[in-house]
């Protein structure tokens, strides 16, 4: 953590020209060390020139990065940027610890599911329910009997998705063997056919959720299965929590009861309870 000397991106100064160049070593840098900058709040710009007007230069160099230990042993942690005041740095204040996290694990889809052959039937047949009551409450409840439905068919069709392609792989290398050993063999030809088509659909189950779990494309490049890319699912999980927020009396609350009050709040004003 501190002054690392350098701006990480090109959003992060305003007031002069941000060549890429200069910031290239220092992407690679953060990369090549499988760094993620901690969860930030406060002020963007933490450093200023303090001259007037055209000629004030402001720019995010101090950074406060983790690593995959961090993120697992400290994963509420978070840094707060605070006014400078008469310095030309903003003083940083780190919080190691939350209030525990959500306590609710919150629903996501998946992309992998609409590989399933029943996937379709299921939300027809969920959708197509009717339910009694006012369009949003219908809309509501029709989006929370859908979620029960296609987190039923997680857990019984994709639940352990890594373990089903690591086993379907191990069927096929094991008929591999076999077929060596008779190749002329008819049934274990079938055999491997069938294994073969097991083993892609598995796969293809399994990017599709890394992909979607990290939102990285390398998985196009052949990089599937690397300990930082698995550290960027957990960092990109923490960087999506709402720890601080302002609610509907303009009070600034970072409880996790207290946020996802304000957000109720928030979206019961805009929509009503009706």
């Amino acid at each position: 953590m501190g002054d690392m000397k350098s701006i990480l991106n090109q959003e992060d100064r305003v007031g002069s020209k941000v060549v890429y160049a200069e910031i290239k070593k220092f992407k690679e840098c953060v990369e090549y060390c499988e760094l993620q900058e901690m969860k930030s709040s406060g002020y963007f710009y933490i450093w200023s020139n303090k001259q007037d007007s055209q000629a004030r230069v402001l720019s995010r160099i101090d950074r406060v990065f983790i690593k995959n230990d961090w993120v697992h042993k400290l994963p509420a942690a978070k840094v707060h940027y605070m006014p400078a005041e008469e310095y030309d740095h903003s003083p940083a204040i780190i919080q190691w610890e939350g209030d525990g996290g959500p306590k609710k694990k919150m629903f996501r889809y998946y992309n992998m599911w609409s590989m399933d052959s029943s996937f379709m039937s299921r939300v027809d047949g969920s959708w197509s329910q009717q339910i009694q009551g006012s369009k949003m409450y219908q809309v509501i409840g029709k989006l929370n009997r859908l979620k029960k439905v296609l987190n039923k068919l997680n857990k019984d069709r994709f639940s352990k998705v890594g373990k089903k392609e690591e086993n379907s792989m191990k069927r096929l290398m094991e008929c591999h063997e076999k077929i060596q050993k008779e190749p002329k063999n008819e049934r274990l030809s079938k055999e491997e056919k069938e294994l073969t088509k097991e083993y892609i659909y598995w796969k293809e189950a399994k990017v599709k959720y890394l992909q979607q779990r990290s939102k990285v494309q390398w998985l196009k490049y052949g990089d599937t299965n690397t300990r930082y890319f698995h550290f960027l699912i957990k960092a990109k999980r923490i960087a999506t929590r709402v720890f601080t927020i302002q609610n509907i009396h303009e009070e600034t609350v970072q409880m996790t009861e207290e946020v996802a009050k304000a957000f109720q709040e928030f979206y019961m004003n805009l929509l009503g309870t009706d």
